[in-house]
């Protein structure tokens, strides 16, 4: 990982040294000072942000899919974001042309933000190679279509921020989010995100205003003031992030689940790092995934398209996944293991950050009809819902049977959604659903096609204490 002056450097190595040639790849034979023979304007991009070891989405490589993966800065910039020109209708967004922001006129501030003018390099062009300007020369070009961020970006000497402000990202952004909804200042539907976009700044000012900040002190920033006023919301009623006229948190929690069997290419299904795949998981624009015949190639195919937000939990081929801004773990895994290192059942409590509430949610796998009776395919399923607590559970998968078990291992009922099966196989049908017990209720459910033989499902599931 670079300090924000070596990425500068390496930046400017490339200014008056490397041509421009589209499709141009950084794997491609070098020259010294270890430069690629040539670039394109994404390529540039890209190629840094993997030499300073930041995760980056596969998917479309172009300009065009840069500016759609990230976020844009309405703040301070920093050496890292990107700049677009709206100058290709080829594309449904219309962005052509990328650069990167390596430092400012007067440096960077002591939070690491960009000082005075920013100083951008770009591959600008055949004609012209690399090149140095400032973004001043990039808004007078008449495409001019923003300042953007990629939110994993990091440089190795980038210090913890004295003020957040909008457009900031990042786990101190996070964390802020965090001690606001502790405090009954909603951050929106997001929750804690990470990201300070319009919805944070709502609760800034709403703190702000709360403790009695006037005029232009409401200016939705969490600086030095802003924390010291929630920290002492917080010791009035002796508990962090509660302010003295507490509002209680939200009594239900919405999350979106999706089921899907990845099909692996241990039974002809695409190759574990296809793109194609990734991209239909992600577009399901789920919180938690259960799948089945997903192995660790997948997974970090998906989270590397989703910008690292995932986290999981593994039996064999069997996975439970969450977005770790929205959920994190409450306890240990819980399983019904099938000995064969693909199916069974894995159950990962989670609990809800925004809300605190609590839910066990459970992939499986049951045997297929060629290896197994029907009455151990049921075996299995009644297995998986076995593996209850005491939390409201969320179980699917690929169960391999039309059959559908009526209860948990606490004996609760369960409330499935439809099942369908994709095609015949092995005597049996490739049959997907998603069932809930306690008080988890399900919403209607959405059927998705895909590269795997099965169909997928997501459906929003509401949680209560």
């Amino acid at each position: 990982m670079f300090t924000a002056i070596q990425f500068r450097t390496r930046a400017l190595q490339f200014v008056g040294r490397v041509p421009y040639v589209l499709g141009a790849q950084w794997t491609s034979a070098t020259k010294a000072p270890g430069l690629p023979r040539a670039v394109d304007c994404s390529e540039l991009v890209e190629g840094l942000f993997r030499e300073n070891g930041t995760p980056f989405p596969v998917g479309d490589p172009t300009a065009a899919g840069l500016y759609d993966h990230m976020k844009p800065v309405t703040g301070a910039y920093r050496p890292g974001d990107c700049v677009f020109l709206k100058n290709n209708p080829a594309r449904a967004n219309g962005i052509g042309h990328v650069g990167i922001l390596v430092w400012g006129s007067k440096g960077l501030d002591a939070d690491g933000y960009i000082a005075g003018e920013p100083e951008i390099v770009e591959a600008r062009g055949r004609a012209y190679g690399c090149q140095k300007h400032t973004l001043a020369f990039w808004r007078a070009r008449g495409t001019y279509a923003g300042v953007r961020r990629w939110p994993g970006f990091k440089l190795a000497d980038q210090k913890p921020r004295t003020i957040l402000r909008k457009g900031d990202t990042g786990n101190d952004v996070k964390a802020m989010q965090i001690r606001l909804i502790k405090a009954g200042f909603s951050c929106g539907p997001d929750g804690p995100d990470g990201d300070f976009g319009t919805n944070t700044e709502k609760a800034v000012k709403a703190c702000q205003t709360k403790a009695g900040f006037t005029g232009q002190d409401i200016d939705g920033e969490f600086g030095p003031k802003t924390n010291t006023a929630l920290t002492n919301m917080a010791t009035a009623h002796g508990r962090p992030g509660t302010p003295v006229a507490s509002v209680a948190a939200p009594p239900r929690a919405v999350v979106r689940l999706g089921a899907a069997n990845c099909y692996s290419p241990r039974w002809g299904g695409p190759p574990s790092n296809t793109t194609k795949r990734a991209e239909q998981l992600a577009a399901m624009s789920t919180d938690i995934y259960l799948l089945t015949e997903s192995d660790q190639t997948m997974l970090h195919t998906l989270n590397e398209h989703l910008g690292g937000a995932l986290e999981w939990a593994r039996l064999g081929m069997v996975t439970v996944a969450w977005r770790a801004a929205i959920l994190t773990r409450a306890g240990n895994n819980r399983v019904h293991d099938g000995h064969d290192g693909i199916h069974g059942a894995l159950l990962v409590p989670l609990r809800h950050i925004a809300t605190g509430i609590g839910v066990d949610v459970m992939a499986c796998h049951a045997r297929p009809g060629h290896v197994a009776t029907d009455m151990q395919i049921r075996a299995d399923q009644k297995a998986a819902w076995a593996l209850a607590g005491g939390w409201p559970m969320i179980g699917g998968g690929d169960w391999n049977t039309p059959w559908r078990a009526t209860s948990d291992g606490r004996h609760r009922q369960i409330t499935w959604t439809p099942a369908r099966g994709s095609m015949a196989k092995g005597g049996n049908h490739t049959i997907d659903a998603i069932g809930v017990t306690g008080n988890a209720t399900l919403s209607t459910p959405t059927w998705h096609t895909s590269v795997s033989d099965h169909l997928w499902l997501s459906v929003p599931i509401t949680t209560a204490r």
